[in-house]
């Protein structure tokens, strides 16, 4: 918004600066022209005629040279810059590892894509554009008015000084307060978004209040910010007024003194030096706004940079190690004194696991809140990196391969199924890579086919976003389509009958059972009766492995922590 304001008030002086450009050697050649005719007092239309043919070569020579710079400016280098920082910042964003998003607010990642991507292709050309100009303007301007009045350098070396006082006194004051209002901007972008996310508890809970009181302090402080921002903006303009009007006033003086005093100067030319003084008053104040808006602007591309190189995840294809189109062929899967943690500097989430499933076991995955269930997923994911240890799918260490090559062997139904606002087809198949007919096979095993067909469209049907269109049930059956299709050897489900009712429950787990007979499931469990029948149950504790063994084994054993977990949900469904 502000940079807005800025900006159009630099374009503005830019127009008025260009013509004056365009206008220099006509200028220059009229003066040259009115001289002559005062001295000859004659008006040969010959002599006119070449005048003004000169005059018109000058006019197109100069329009022809700024289309030029404007094409090159524009159409070339702004172009090229912004598709290259915003390529570049995507990719580098896209890439990064999960841990950067849980340490950077949502509002600074759209400001990037927003204020900031606007600024480099907008704010850095057009701030450019007017600085080339206004410096240019300034140095004829300069140069005309010490050519008609040699006695203007007394004073322009010393008000030169001045000058550059204040452009050192003001950029960094702008500087630190336009970083205030980009971090005021982004925290109320952050805050508008966790609301919107969270509306249906906000208001279940009452809570309104103190989320407007909460976004009135975010715009309260938008508005100091903001406030502070136009400060230092004023008293600048009120400095440069005083200091263009010195200019003028002293270049007037002057020029009376020489034409009345020592009778020394041409009257054409000392128009033209009074004309190009006039003009400096908006020239000089141009020249600093422009310089200052670049480098505030390349604040943007600083910032724009530092995203992009964000540390990325792990290559997605290592070259020359790569697995076999039928990897993994059993499904196998073990955990050799593994550890991990989100961050450098975060403690260990997982601790020295060690335990081995057999391929087309069933395991179910248990514990209390925050032992580490979920972390285990997303270390099988290599979204979390072995900070020791290794895990090994049929004897092969993951790390060795890339990210894709591990992450597209392996089928994840989440607690949250996710779809995409695209058709029917782009969700189950947003690759291309399987046939309608497949499409169709897997939607009639999982009971959607029915559903799907009856919305007219197929697999074209367009799902809303979020796949608000469909149940959670419904969604969760979609996900479960997506892994028949892969057709992996391991699956993981993710709590994924938590949010559905009992009956639905039932279908997904049979769907299960009678689908994914011949792969390894492993089952983090929310509701335990899920995973009674499972070969095997791993119990985690504070990220480590506390029991590993049978369901009925450890259910023999009443102080096993299964055994207590299992009479602590029977109590709490008892008391419902």
């Amino acid at each position: 918004m502000f940079a807005a304001g800025d900006l159009t008030e630099i374009g503005e002086k830019g127009v008025n600066l260009s013509g004056g450009q365009k206008a220099l050697f006509g200028n220059l050649w009229l003066a040259h022209w009115a001289e002559r005719n005062d001295k000859s007092n004659a008006g040969d239309d010959t002599v006119s005629a070449y005048f003004l043919a000169v005059y018109g070569a000058l006019a197109a020579g100069s329009a022809t040279t700024m289309a030029a710079s404007m094409l090159v400016l524009w159409l070339r280098c702004s172009y090229s810059a912004s598709q290259h920082t915003h390529q570049k910042l995507v990719r580098g964003i896209i890439r990064s590892p999960v841990s950067f998003f849980d340490t950077t607010p949502v509002g600074r990642i759209l400001g990037l894509f927003g204020s900031d991507q606007t600024l480099v292709d907008e704010g850095v050309p057009a701030a450019a554009e007017a600085g080339l100009k206004a410096v240019s303007q300034a140095l004829v301007s300069l140069v005309l008015i010490t050519m008609a009045m040699p006695a203007m350098l007394v004073v322009l070396i010393p008000l030169g000084f001045v000058y550059a006082n204040l452009q050192s006194r003001f950029i960094p004051i702008a500087r630190h307060a336009r970083g205030s209002v980009n971090t005021a901007r982004n925290i109320g972008i952050s805050s508008i978004d966790e609301a919107l996310d969270g509306a249906a508890t906000i208001r279940a809970y009452k809570r309104q209040e103190s989320f407007e009181r909460a976004f009135s302090t975010c715009t309260e402080s938008y508005a100091r910010a903001w406030w502070t921002f136009l400060c230092p903006n004023r008293w600048l303009a009120t400095r440069l007024d005083l200091l263009s009007a010195a200019i003028v006033c002293t270049a007037a003086l002057l020029q009376v003194t020489m034409q009345y005093v020592f009778n020394g100067a041409s009257s054409s030319y000392a128009g033209l030096s009074l004309t190009y003084a006039l003009a400096i008053v908006g020239v000089l104040n141009t020249c600093l706004r422009s310089t200052m808006m670049v480098e505030l602007s390349l604040i943007s591309v600083e910032r724009i940079r530092q995203y992009s190189l964000v540390k990325p995840e792990a290559e997605s294809a290592v070259a020359g190690c790569r697995p076999t189109e039928l990897w993994p062929e059993h499904g196998a899967l073990e955990f050799v004194r593994y550890s991990a943690r989100y961050r450098q500097d975060a403690d260990l989430v997982l601790k020295d696991l060690s335990f081995r499933i057999e391929a087309r076991n069933k395991v179910g995955i248990v514990g209390r809140t925050g032992a580490g269930k979920s972390s285990l997923t997303l270390a099988l994911f290599r979204i979390i990196e072995a900070a020791s240890g290794k895990i090994l799918i049929d004897g092969r260490d993951t790390a060795q391969y890339g990210l894709q090559d591990i992450r597209s062997r392996l089928s994840i139904i989440p607690q949250d199924p996710l779809m995409f606002a695209a058709t029917v087809r782009e969700n189950l198949d947003p690759l291309g890579d399987y046939t309608d007919q497949q499409i169709w096979s897997a939607l009639e095993r999982v009971r959607l086919a029915e559903p799907v067909r009856s919305k007219g469209e197929g697999l074209e049907y367009g799902v809303a976003q979020g796949g608000a269109n469909f149940s959670v049930g419904q969604r969760q059956l979609f996900c479960i389509a997506r892994a028949l299709l892969k057709r992996t050897r391991i699956l993981i489900l993710d709590e994924a009958t938590a949010a559905i009712d009992s009956s639905t429950d039932a279908v997904v787990q049979e769907t299960i059972r009678r689908e994914f007979g011949e792969c390894t499931v492993l089952t983090i469990a929310h509701r335990l009766d899920t995973i009674i029948d499972s070969d095997k149950v791993l119990v985690i504790d504070n990220g480590s492995v506390a029991e590993y063994d049978a369901p009925e084994t450890l259910l023999a054993d009443w102080s096993s922590m299964f055994s207590l977990l299992v009479a602590e949900a029977r109590a709490g469904a008892t008391a419902a």
